[in-house]
């Protein structure tokens, strides 16, 4: 469940152990998932924030710390070591948890939305397909053509997950601009 947006739920100094505690963790992840995917992760959810309303410190907190969905009990150790409401980090972990497109859905937290649609912005459009050929290629060592096609099955597939209105609306010309640019491709691709 969602809390009120104008509640201040998280003193500034455990919010800077928050912060501080998921740069280290991004600076030892690969070059997709750095600490400038984390700042964007965050940038883009108080942009999408601004027009949905969502509590805007779970947004900020749950937008540093969506990454840890590969190391949840990691992180659940480390929430327990914060003097933090449980209801927070119930909220906190349910943001974590469930930014996977094969677990998100409109039951979810306002938060939880948020936060999923920014991060999946991360590999939509021109930039994201981009992002996601090079992690292809660089980290899953996969062939070019297969990385074509696994980053257009990628983008399909967060596309029709994203959850917000707001975040569907920051990527419609940049996913204009991807199809134009693949429809050019495989048209000189299959010449």
């Amino acid at each position: 469940m969602s809390l009120m947006s104008s509640e201040r739920m998280i003193d500034q100094q455990t919010k800077e152990k928050i912060i501080e505690f998921a740069k280290e963790f991004y600076s030892k992840l690969d070059f997709a998932h750095s600490l400038e995917h984390g700042e964007r992760v965050v940038s883009l959810a108080l942009e999408i924030n601004k027009s949905e309303n969502g509590n805007s410190e779970l947004v900020e907190i749950g937008g540093w710390l969506h990454q840890f969905h590969d190391d949840v009990k990691y992180l659940k150790s480390f929430l327990e070591t914060l003097n933090l409401q449980k209801n927070i980090k119930d909220n906190l972990l349910e943001i974590v948890e469930n930014c996977r497109p094969q677990l998100i859905d409109h039951s979810h937290s306002l938060e939880t939305r948020i936060v999923f649609d920014a991060d999946a912005i991360e590999v939509l459009g021109t930039y994201g397909f981009i992002r996601e050929i090079f992690c292809n290629i660089k980290h899953r060592n996969k062939t070019w053509d297969n990385s074509i096609s696994d980053s257009i099955e990628v983008n399909k597939m967060f596309q029709d997950k994203l959850m917000t209105a707001t975040g569907r609306n920051i990527i419609i010309e940049s996913n204009k601009t991807l199809n134009n640019f693949l429809n050019d491709y495989h048209f000189w691709r299959n010449k």
